[in-house]
């Protein structure tokens, strides 16, 4: 019986030594957008490098450097990168990241700061519209101080619009006289146009033209 019961303590320290060192993950270190840098797209990429002994991470957004109200705040799987969409322009933001595993998280990383500067000027070819397809119709936006000029042509190159529209907080461009109404929202290098002359509205397409 006393063979027995040294056997067993001997296979219980034996266990015990094997059994791994809970170990918090390190501190992951931050790559893209760099510190300091400005974004001319409402499409964010995000990029670091891996955190030692990580499986997920937390990442977190904020107009302020103290996080106290945060534009995005969740966790991200055992990737390095993500794409988030729809950052509005003229801001400046700080972003941060804390690596996760079953043990616990490193704590925040140094923030980085960037700003999103969305660039709406140029040419658009339209795609779309309420009658087909329209490979000769444009739209011309312009910065014209803190607004934009818009103008836009049909097939034909009879001017259909030109007016002035104002940039809302959420990255749109919109225009109203009271009677025609216009609204512009951004995709990458895609401009989706909603415009009404009181309750009839029509939707129509634009794709930007890289030169």
């Amino acid at each position: 019986m006393r063979i027995y019961t040294i056997i067993l303590l001997l296979l219980a320290i034996f266990l015990s030594a094997c059994k791994p060192t809970p170990t918090m993950p390190s501190k992951p270190k931050l790559s893209v957008p760099a510190n300091g840098s400005t974004v001319k797209s409402d499409s964010v990429y995000f990029l670091w490098y891996a955190s030692t002994g990580s499986t997920s991470y937390h990442i977190q957004i904020s107009t302020d450097s103290l996080f106290s109200s945060c534009s995005i705040d969740t966790l991200l799987d055992s990737d390095t990168s993500h794409v988030f969409r729809s950052f509005p322009s003229s801001k400046n933001y700080h972003w941060r990241l804390a690596a996760i595993n079953n043990y616990g998280d490193s704590g925040y990383s140094s923030w980085w700061r960037f700003s999103v500067t969305l660039d709406y000027a140029g040419t658009y070819r339209k795609l779309r519209g309420a009658g087909g397809v329209f490979e000769n119709a444009r739209m011309i936006i312009k910065k014209s101080g803190a607004h934009y000029k818009i103008t836009t042509f049909n097939s034909h190159g009879k001017k259909e619009t030109n007016a002035i529209a104002i940039l809302t907080d959420d990255g749109k461009l919109v225009w109203s006289d009271g009677w025609l109404s216009m609204m512009i929202y951004f995709d990458g290098d895609k401009a989706k146009m909603k415009m009404g002359v009181k309750s009839k509205y029509g939707q129509y397409e634009f794709q930007k033209i890289i030169k």
